[in-house]
């Protein structure tokens, strides 16, 4: 018997670079190692609003992707997380085992629902706020609003070089204000979010229980994450523990297994994870096609800095290049940048070529997925989870002290 892992992907219409190389593609490559159970967590996706239509259509896209990037029915076991009871089930039994507190740190509850510490948001803006008043009695107490009155009587005779000069006065005077005011505008609108409670629902907060429901059901050994779901696994880890301890050894304590594409950056910002909710510019999706690739690529952000270090633009792109596949050009690209040589130009054409041909083929094979072939696979899938999760599900009921029918 091969070791079980298990992975789900959420559906939220269209992919991303991001999602498939932090994910799909590892996916396709573990099929022959293990005994893979893929499923579509559409039950994870209505923690955001979704209107029927949409959810029921991106579940089909979901799967058409899974199939397109080589995930194989005959392999891999592919479902839909809704359709197996027996997860939801789970669920609340673990919620009965988990902490409030674990999940109160999980920091991608914190940056999905925008919540922030209000302490720390409160000592920005007192910060902030006694700032600005410093900076409004030094304003005071130069001689700049006399200046401005003068000015504005005299602007008109002043020769071009003193009006500048005046300008530049004033800006220097100014300035500081305006950061300080956009400063107290940025912490307020945190409070304010903070603050707008009933948009974070109960099911963004649940969302590790869930998860950890969806590895252990079918006893899963090794779960591929990215490292920023980490968290997530050691939640599940540890309600394994909880479990055992209390009903009796069940559950294997399933191991993280980091996919070797950590974190696909944004090409607009490269300090943050490739997303779509950061518009367009940020993310390639899967079936752009090749000009969008290439001109998205092109405005893609490099040196974001004057220090010697690779800044965060070019190392995205380097990465790019070599999770893509493109190792003789990553190598050749990289000792140029090393000597000072290299044409930005240059990496970010041989990043779009390497892009779109790796994309290629996954175009062209979705194209080709016909809806009778999205029925199949995910009818064969269901067969096989359903049988497992039943009897799972019954094994745990017993367990825990439920009462047969």
């Amino acid at each position: 018997m091969k070791p079980i892992l298990v992975s789900g992907i959420q559906s939220t219409g269209t992919l991303h670079l991001g999602n498939y190389l932090g994910a799909l593609k590892q996916w396709v490559d573990l099929q022959d190692k293990y005994q893979c159970f893929y499923f579509i967590a559409d039950l994870h996706a209505i923690t955001i609003e979704k209107s029927p239509a949409e959810l029921t259509h991106d579940t089909d896209e979901a799967i058409k992707d899974l199939l397109a990037c080589g995930i194989d029915p005959t392999k891999s076991v592919i479902f839909v997380q809704s359709h197996l009871p027996p997860h939801t089930e789970l669920a609340w039994i673990l919620n009965t085992l988990t902490p409030i507190s674990e999940l109160e740190r999980m920091t991608q509850f914190k940056d999905k629902s925008g919540i922030l510490d209000i302490k720390d948001i409160e000592q920005k803006l007192s910060a902030a706020v006694s700032k600005l008043n410093q900076e409004v009695e030094r304003f005071k107490k130069s001689s700049i609003e006399a200046l401005v009155k003068k000015v504005a009587r005299q602007i008109i005779s002043l020769p071009k070089s003193t009006v500048k000069k005046v300008q530049e006065i004033l800006e220097t005077e100014i300035n500081p204000l305006e950061a300080i005011m956009a400063t107290i505008d940025q912490q307020q609108e945190k409070l304010r979010r903070y603050r707008k409670q009933d948009k974070i629902n109960a099911g963004l907060f649940d969302y590790p229980v869930l998860m950890a429901a969806d590895i252990l059901l079918y006893k899963a050994q090794v779960v591929p994450v990215g490292d920023d779901q980490l968290q997530h696994v050691e939640l599940t880890r540890l309600l394994a523990k909880k479990f055992n301890h209390r009903f009796g050894e069940y559950f294997p304590e399933p191991a993280a297994k980091i996919t070797e594409a950590k974190r696909v950056m944004s090409l607009s910002d490269p300090s943050k994870k490739m997303s779509k909710s950061h518009g367009a510019a940020n993310y390639l999706a899967l079936y752009d096609e090749p000009a969008v690739i290439r001109e998205k690529i092109k405005k893609a952000v490099t040196d974001t800095s004057l220090t010697d270090a690779m800044s965060p633009g070019v190392r995205n792109l380097f990465d790019l290049l070599k999770y893509c596949g493109d190792r003789d050009s990553h190598a050749q690209l990289l000792a140029e940048y090393q000597q000072g040589t290299l044409q930005y130009l240059d990496l970010k054409e041989a990043v779009a070529v390497a892009v779109n041909r790796e994309l290629k083929p996954i175009r062209e094979k979705r194209a080709q997925i016909s809806a009778e072939e999205i029925k199949q696979a995910v009818r064969a899938g269901y067969e096989t989870a359903h049988q497992i999760a039943e009897k799972n599900i019954r094994e745990i009921k017993k367990l825990v002290g439920f009462r047969p029918r």
